[in-house]
């Protein structure tokens, strides 16, 4: 899993709310659940096609092929405020990962391969760090975001 932190602005945070949904649009990603108020920024999303995700998830379940779709079918995206400094400024936390329930079809296969832990895995695919890096750029050339 990717995992990013960013300093916003006191009382940015509704705009970045919606800067962040025009954002998703552009970049194709469907938002499950958003929330932003003075205090508090919660979005949830994922990147990928559903009748492709259900088809892999089949699949998946007989034969582990996993490494043939580059381990994510389906990125879920988080982006939620942790904290607020003594500045009054938010700290918000981005993170991409794997769907959750391709990690038991996937782990067992990884494991039958390779020793290393699943959360080791998924932070290696390719997908989640692409729309992670593409996010944490967006943020930071965002006016929202403090250096």
């Amino acid at each position: 899993m990717s995992r990013g932190t960013f300093v916003i602005a006191a009382g940015e945070l509704k705009k970045l709310q919606v800067y962040m949904l025009l954002v998703f649009k552009q970049e194709k990603i469907r938002v499950d659940h958003h929330h932003a108020n003075d205090a508090e920024l919660q979005i949830s999303a994922f990147k990928g096609n559903r009748l492709v995700y259900y088809i892999v998830e089949h699949i998946l379940s007989v034969v582990p092929l996993s490494e043939f779709f580059g381990w994510a079918v389906r990125v879920e995206i988080s982006l939620t405020t942790t904290r607020t400094d003594s500045n009054g400024n938010h700290v918000i936390e981005l993170s991409c990962g794997p769907a959750s329930n391709e990690f038991n079809p996937v782990a067992a296969h990884m494991e039958q391969y390779e020793p290393q832990g699943l959360l080791e895995s998924a932070a290696e695919d390719a997908k989640c760090r692409e729309v992670f890096a593409t996010l944490s750029r967006k943020i930071m050339n965002s006016k929202y975001t403090l250096s």
